[in-house]
């Protein structure tokens, strides 16, 4: 999750060496975490342009869409999270991404009959 230059592929290490006076030389090495790239998502909003390790991002589906077509606000938007590799990672059915809402069946009508 934390590299020198804040990339997968960056350095991960560096010395220090212990001076004759018993401190150690200065430095200006440190960890960064690692920035993971947030995607543009088809018919969604994400709520940060830039993400390090561990942080979040909330893709809100955008009016007329939902997280799999499914109705209801819990399928309103998803949540990824920035993993060590730098790639974003979903849960549930996030995957679907944010897709057309969907009706289902028509509900029963009193004294109708449903005509295909």
């Amino acid at each position: 999750g934390y590299s020198l230059t804040g990339k997968t592929e960056g350095d991960v290490s560096f010395r220090l060496t212990c001076q004759a006076d018993g401190r150690f030389e200065s430095t200006k090495n440190k960890c960064m975490p690692i920035a993971c790239p947030v995607p543009e998502m088809p018919n969604a909003d994400a709520s940060k342009k830039d993400l390090v390790f561990g942080e979040s991002v909330i893709y809100a589906c955008k009016s007329g869409y939902a997280v799999g077509g499914l109705v209801g606000a819990e399928h309103a938007s998803m949540l990824g999270r920035c993993e060590s590799n730098s790639n974003i990672v979903f849960g549930g059915a996030s995957g679907a991404g944010c897709t057309p809402m969907k009706c289902g069946a028509i509900p029963a009508q009193p004294h109708a009959v449903e005509v295909a």
